[in-house]
C-alpha cells in the first residue's frame, strides 16, 4: 500500500479500508472454520462417551439378571430343593418350614429381595418368607408368572410391579421345582428390589454433568412407560409416559426398534443427544442422554474466545485505518483553525450587537409604551372622578373600560419583560428550605385572599437546589393560579406536598378549583396560551410560561394534570445535588 500523501493531501482511505475488510472476513472465516472443527470434535467424543456408558450398564443389567437367573435355580434345587419336596410331602411339619423360612430369610437379606413366596402347580400360595401364610398374599402379575412357569417349566422373568399396598416396587423371578420324573411340584416367587442395585446403577453417571441421565423404558400398549425415577422429575418410577405418536422422542424410537445415536427431545420438551441400547432376553431398553445445550457449552465457550479474538482483530485494523484518517484530519483541522476562531469571534461580536439591540429594546417597551399608557390611565381617572357628573352612566362604564384595558396592557408589558429577562438573568444557586419558601410566598398572597377562607396544607417537602429568586417567582405563579381558579369553590383548598428520588426533588401544587381539559393541557406553559375566558377570571397568559422557562434553567421538569370542575395538579423538579444549568 502506498502511505504517501496524495497530491490533495489526502491518503488513499478507499485503500486502507478494502484492506480492513480483507482482515476481517479473513478472520471471520477462519474463526468460523476452527468452531466448526471444534464442535464436531466434542460432539464426537460426547458421542463415543453415552455410547461406551450404555453399553457398559446393559452389560451389567444383563450379568444383574443372569446371576438372579442362576440364584433362582439354584435356591429351587439341590438341597434346598430337597428340603422344599419335603415339606410338599409333609406340609404340617412346622419344624421344616422353618427352617425353609429361616434360609429365605437369610437369601433375602444377603441378596435384596424383599419376599420370598411358594406356590403349588394350581396357584395356591404354600409359604412366606415375609408373614404367616395367613395374612400372605402375592398380586395378580405374580399370579399370571407363575401360570407361565407351570406352562414353560422355566425359570422366567417378571417385569417391574407397583404394589398397590405398600409405596414400593419390585420385580419378580420364578422357579420351578421338580419332583421324582421331572414332576412340577411347585413354583418359588423371588421379589427383588430394585432400589437396591438396579436403580442405582441407572441413575449413576461416571463423570460430572448437569443434564445427563439414563432412562430404563418398556413398552404399555400404546406408551412407553418410564421404569425408573428421572434426573428432572420428582414423580415416582412407573407413572411417566409418552405417547408413541411421539416420533421425535428417544424413548418412542427406541421401542420402535432404532438403535445408537438419536438426536431429538426428551421428557421435558429438551432437545438431546441419546444413545439407544436394549436389554437382551428382556422387554427393557436403555438410552443414555445428555442435554445438546451442555454437549455444546465448552464449544460456545471457545466460540466467545473467538468472537473476542476476532473484535480485537476487527478493533485493532480499525483503530489503524482510523489513526490514518486522523493524521489527516489534524493535518486539515490545522488549516482551518484561523479561519474558524475568526468566524466564531465574528458571531460572538454579532450575538454581543444582538442582545444590546435586545436590552435597547426592553428599555424601549419598559419607558417609552408605559409611558402613554400610564398617561390613558391618569386622564381616564380625572375624568372619572372629576368629570362624572357630566357623563351619563354608560360614559363612566367606559372611562372604567378603558382604565382597566391600560392596566391590562401595562401587565402584559410587564409579564413580556420579565419572561424576556428569564432567560438572561443569572441564577445565584444555593440550596433552598422550600417550606420556608412556600410560607413566605404565602403571606405575600394575603391581598388576593382578602375575605376569602382558602385553606393552605402544607405537607412535607424536601430540600432543593435552586436561584431562591426566580424559585419564589415560580411558587408565586402557581399559588396565585390556584387562588384565582378556587375562587368558584365554596371550601378552596391548596395542597402542597413533595418527595425526593434519584437526585432530584418533585413538588407537587394541588387545588380544587375549576381544573381544565387534559386534552389542551400541552398549551398550559405557552405564552399568551389561556384555556378560560379573561371575563370569568383574570390574567396575561404568561405566568405558566415564565414557570416553565425557570425549571428548564434548573434543569427540571414540569407538567401539569387536571380535569374540568375538579381541580388541576402541578408538579415540578428541581435537583438535589450536581446542578448544571440547561440551555433553553
Amino acid at each position: 500500500m502506498n502511505s504517501e500523501p496524495t497530491k490533495s493531501g489526502r491518503f488513499s482511505v478507499s485503500a486502507m479500508v478494502t484492506i480492513f475488510l480483507s482482515l476481517s472476513l479473513f478472520l471471520i472465516v477462519v474463526g468460523y472454520w476452527y468452531y466448526d472443527q471444534t464442535t464436531q470434535s466434542i460432539q464426537s467424543q460426547k458421542t463415543d462417551e453415552l455410547r461406551a456408558i450404555a453399553a457398559l450398564k446393559i452389560q451389567q443389567i444383563e450379568k444383574w439378571r443372569a446371576e438372579h437367573v442362576a440364584d433362582a435355580q439354584i435356591n429351587s434345587s439341590g438341597i434346598i430343593g430337597s428340603e422344599i419336596l419335603r415339606m410338599l410331602a409333609n406340609p404340617s411339619d412346622k419344624q421344616l418350614n422353618g427352617l425353609i423360612i429361616s434360609h429365605w430369610r437369610q437369601l433375602m437379606a444377603a441378596y435384596d429381595y424383599r419376599n420370598i413366596v411358594m406356590v403349588s402347580s394350581q396357584g395356591i400360595l404354600l409359604l412366606s418368607a415375609e408373614s404367616d401364610l395367613a395374612s400372605a398374599t402375592y398380586e395378580p402379575e405374580a399370579r399370571q408368572l407363575v401360570q407361565r412357569v407351570v406352562a414353560s417349566k422355566k425359570v422366567i422373568w417378571g417385569d417391574f410391579v407397583r404394589c398397590n399396598n405398600h409405596d414400593h416396587i419390585h420385580l419378580n423371578i420364578a422357579a420351578p421345582v421338580f419332583g421324582e420324573n421331572e414332576q412340577l411340584r411347585a413354583v418359588i416367587v423371588f421379589s427383588i428390589k430394585p432400589e437396591a442395585f438396579l436403580f442405582p446403577l441407572i441413575q449413576s453417571w461416571p463423570t460430572p454433568s448437569g443434564s445427563a441421565e439414563t432412562l430404563l423404558i418398556r413398552r404399555d400398549g400404546d406408551n412407553a412407560v418410564f421404569l425408573n425415577k428421572l434426573r428432572h422429575r420428582s414423580s415416582p418410577p412407573l407413572t411417566i409416559s409418552i405417547p408413541l405418536t411421539r416420533s421425535d422422542v428417544p424413548a418412542v424410537m427406541a421401542i420402535k426398534g432404532m438403535s445408537g445415536v438419536f438426536v431429538g427431545n426428551d421428557y421435558r420438551g429438551v432437545k438431546v443427544v441419546s444413545e439407544i441400547g436394549s436389554i437382551h432376553g428382556s422387554p427393557w431398553f436403555m438410552i443414555a442422554k445428555i442435554d445438546y445445550a451442555e454437549i455444546f457449552a465448552a464449544a460456545r465457550s471457545r466460540g466467545k474466545l473467538i468472537l473476542i479474538l476476532i473484535f480485537l482483530g476487527i478493533v485493532v485494523s480499525g483503530a489503524a485505518v482510523v489513526s490514518l484518517f486522523n493524521r489527516q484530519q489534524r493535518q486539515l483541522y490545522e488549516d482551518n483553525k484561523h479561519q474558524l476562531e475568526a468566524l466564531v469571534l465574528a458571531r460572538t461580536n454579532e450575538l454581543e450587537t444582538v442582545n444590546k439591540e435586545l436590552e435597547a429594546f426592553s428599555y424601549s417597551v419598559s419607558h417609552d409604551l408605559k409611558a402613554p399608557l400610564r398617561s390613558i390611565d391618569g386622564f381616564a381617572r380625572y375624568l372619572e372622578e372629576d368629570c362624572a357628573d357630566a357623563l351619563n352612566a354608560e360614559g363612566r362604564r367606559l372611562l372604567k373600560v378603558i382604565r382597566d384595558s391600560a392596566k391590562e396592557m401595562g401587565q402584559l408589558i410587564t409579564d413580556l419583560l420579565e419572561f424576556s429577562r428569564m432567560s438572561r438573568k443569572d441564577l445565584e444557586m444555593s440550596r433552598l428550605d422550600m417550606e420556608a419558601l412556600v410560607r413566605d410566598v404565602w403571606s405575600q398572597t394575603c391581598g388576593l385572599r382578602e375575605g376569602r377562607d382558602i385553606s393552605l396544607r402544607i405537607g412535607v417537602l424536601p430540600d432543593a437546589i435552586g436561584d431562591k429568586v426566580t424559585i419564589r417567582e415560580v411558587l408565586l405563579n402557581f399559588l396565585t393560579n390556584s387562588i384565582k381558579f378556587t375562587r368558584l369553590c365554596d371550601k378552596p383548598v391548596i395542597d402542597i406536598s413533595g418527595y425526593e428520588k434519584n437526585g432530584e426533588s418533585t413538588f407537587i401544587v394541588k387545588d380544587n378549583g375549576v381544573g381544565f381539559d387534559m386534552a389542551y393541557g400541552d398549551k398550559l406553559f405557552c405564552v399568551f396560551q389561556r384555556l378560560h375566558s379573561s371575563d370569568k377570571f383574570e390574567g396575561t397568559g404568561v405566568g405558566l410560561a415564565i414557570v416553565h422557562r425557570v425549571i428548564q434553567r434548573h434543569g427540571g421538569k414540569v407538567w401539569a394534570e387536571g380535569k374540568e370542575n375538579e381541580g388541576a395538579t402541578f408538579y415540578f423538579t428541581l435537583p438535589t445535588n450536581n446542578f448544571k444549568e440547561k440551555t433553553v
